[in-house]
């Protein structure tokens, strides 16, 4: 579900070094080799992009002074990356924002724009962005909303409309999170039993934020945060086990084939897993003996 948003602790993350140095460093040879499958941009929303840069580079400069610091002003405005020992002259991206924004991010993040209909909820159109881990920005880029969503299940019967009015009526932050089960297999993982299984399971979860932007307020943006890590670090988190296991439990067929859970197999790993870490805490698995 939808949670209220605190900006100033929750809008965007930024990991301990040296793993933002490193992630960064990728997303931005991205950005410098292979500008035109990340970023995308319809032309006519630039002044809502320099909006969100300004905006960004604020909370970076406010919520993470360690890490940067905003220095000089008007044109000669300066951000600086302390630990990198990077800085970016702010006017040098006047024409070209969302070049920044990628460099700054560990964030995927996009631009919505509301647009009137002559009856009905306004549709959200993805108007630019910068986008490398999510899904395809190109293949998806000045689509509403609803075609944005075409491989989730049943999200045209049972979501669409309800999201739609949250966009249109947005007016306070909010936060929500999706999770996914991933395996990662060697050509030669040939062994299927159970234990060597859950070793090549990883839980990936996706932080997805949304805010309607102050003085461009037509625009909307949806920032997508991944983050994945071993099933088996989960051990340590048994509410979080718990959890997980009764959202499995309560899925449809097609939600749980979308999260990774289609294989029998896998599903059954992933739940014995799952309820044997709530045990080992001395939780109550009665809703596996329920199931």
């Amino acid at each position: 579900g939808l949670h209220a948003l605190d900006v100033a602790g929750g809008w965007l993350e930024v990991s301990g070094e040296p793993a933002y140095s490193s992630a960064m460093y990728e997303r931005r040879a991205v950005i410098q080799e292979q500008r035109d499958l990340a970023l995308v941009d319809d032309g006519l929303s630039r002044g809502a992009q320099v909006e969100l840069m300004e905006l960004i580079v604020a909370h970076l400069a406010e919520e993470f002074p360690s890490r940067f610091v905003l220095e000089g002003e008007g044109a000669e405005q300066r951000l600086r990356s302390l630990a990198e020992g990077l800085e970016w002259r702010l006017e040098d991206f006047r024409e070209r924002p969302l070049e920044l924004v990628g460099s700054l991010l560990q964030e995927d993040i996009c631009l919505m724009h509301e647009e009137s209909v002559a009856e009905g909820t306004p549709r959200h159109i993805f108007v630019a962005g910068v986008v490398m881990d999510s899904f395809d920005p190109v293949a998806k880029h000045m689509l509403p909303m609803l075609e944005l969503h075409d491989p989730v299940p049943q999200y045209a019967e049972d979501l669409h409309k309800s999201m739609s009015r949250v966009f249109a009526t947005l007016r306070k932050p909010v936060w929500r999170a999706n999770f996914a089960i991933a395996e990662w297999r060697e050509e030669e993982d040939a062994d299927m039993s159970a234990d060597a299984l859950l070793q090549r399971l990883y839980f990936k979860v996706e932080y997805e934020t949304l805010r309607r932007l102050p003085r461009h307020s037509e625009y909307l943006v949806f920032t997508i945060r991944p983050h994945m890590d071993p099933l088996t670090a989960l051990a340590s988190a048994p509410l979080a086990c718990a959890a997980l296991a009764e959202e499995i439990r309560r899925l449809p067929e097609a939600l749980l084939a979308y999260r990774g859970l289609s294989e029998p197999l896998v599903q059954q790993t992933v739940l014995d897993f799952l309820d044997s870490a709530v045990l080992a805490s001395g939780g109550d698995n009665s809703r596996k003996a329920e199931a």
